[in-house]
């Protein structure tokens, strides 16, 4: 297999990127010493900071990292890529001092979060890590780029893209005795982007579930379609391949549940619960009010101010009753889906 070349390509384009922000941010001036105007000082510019483990050169924002940017350790570890609020967030090239490790991926928070690739010693493989710890490995096979069909040790059929070793870019994966179907986007051996997946059981030509819509890491992770082989079908959100987040449950006749979906269970929309909040806001001060007016029935007032403020105590009592008709509610399609 053909070694990969993506470090020489990558430090080309974070190099191309950073010289082109010289020309649109001005550098930073002064020094960026730990003081009270700190975030005022270095702000929108480029500048060069020596700290005690390292020296860093790149984008500042608000006095910290932030932007395009490189981090050499004192011990000669390398990190180049987008950084935010001071921490590695986004796509970035980690070596270590001596070369004999390297990460080129994704970052959150200061970790390895995401799709990249690891060089370790004489081995490489594509990976996905959620924060730092390693979740799945792929490793490359030796195949030309471009377009190809290959056959997996598992009995899985690719017919698609490949990069580098790894299925990339548009491809369909089907199992070993056609109970699994994946079509869609691949980034180095990974679900990710728009696809579809269906589940067949054995000797069935319609799937018992079908999706289709966002991945990320491997897992239907966005917006998304999921379909049942009774009819009924999921449209929302998906996380780490499970319904969470505002969705609609339609049933097979055709009634709708939307809400808030999370571990199965179904609650208020994320808009009908803003919604409820400030209804239950405005009833709150409203029944403010209404004491106010009690607190002044009691101070004895003549007949004439009476009569007004009993007037004002029942246009508010319509109000809120108005209010509370307006206060949205779940409905009875969710009955099967609630918390009890």
């Amino acid at each position: 297999m053909k070694k990969l070349s993506l470090n020489f390509f990558l430090y080309i384009f974070f190099a191309f990127i950073f010289s082109s922000s010289a020309f649109a941010i001005s550098p930073c001036k002064g020094d960026n010493k730990r003081s009270l105007f700190k975030p005022l000082k270095w702000h929108k510019c480029i500048g060069i900071e020596k700290i005690d483990n390292g020296k860093y050169e790149g984008e500042y924002r608000f006095g910290k990292f932030d932007g395009h940017g490189t981090f050499i350790w004192s011990d000669d570890r390398k990190y180049i890529g987008i950084w935010k609020k001071g921490k590695k967030n986004g796509f970035g090239i980690y070596t270590s001092s001596n070369e004999q490790y390297s990460y080129e991926g994704e970052w959150q928070h200061d970790l390895k979060h995401g799709i990249g690739i690891v060089k370790d010693h004489n081995e490489i493989y594509s990976a996905i890590f959620i924060s730092d710890s390693l979740v799945k490995k792929e490793i490359p096979i030796n195949i030309k780029d471009g377009e190809a069909i290959h056959v997996y040790p598992n009995g899985y059929r690719y017919d698609g893209n490949f990069k580098n070793g790894f299925k990339h870019g548009k491809g369909i994966l089907i199992s070993d005795g056609h109970t699994e179907k994946y079509t869609g986007n691949w980034v180095y051996g990974f679900k990710n982007g728009e696809g579809a997946l269906a589940l067949y059981k054995s000797h069935s030509s319609s799937p018992y579930i079908f999706y289709k819509g966002e991945w990320k890491n491997d897992e239907k992770n966005g917006k998304g379609t999921e379909e049942y082989a009774n009819g009924s079908m999921h449209i929302g959100n998906f996380i780490n391949g499970k319904i969470e987040g505002d969705g609609t449950f339609i049933f097979p006749n055709n009634k709708k549940c939307e809400g808030y979906w999370k571990d199965g269970f179904v609650s208020l929309s994320t808009s009908d619960h803003e919604n409820k909040m400030r209804i239950l806001e405005k009833i709150k001060s409203l029944e403010k009010d209404y004491k106010l007016t009690e607190r002044k029935l009691k101070g004895k007032p003549s007949e004439e101010v009476k009569t007004k403020i009993i007037e004002e105590q029942e246009n508010i009592e319509k109000e809120i009753s108005k209010l509370t008709s307006q206060i949205p509610l779940l409905s009875y399609a969710c009955k099967e889906f609630v918390k009890e």
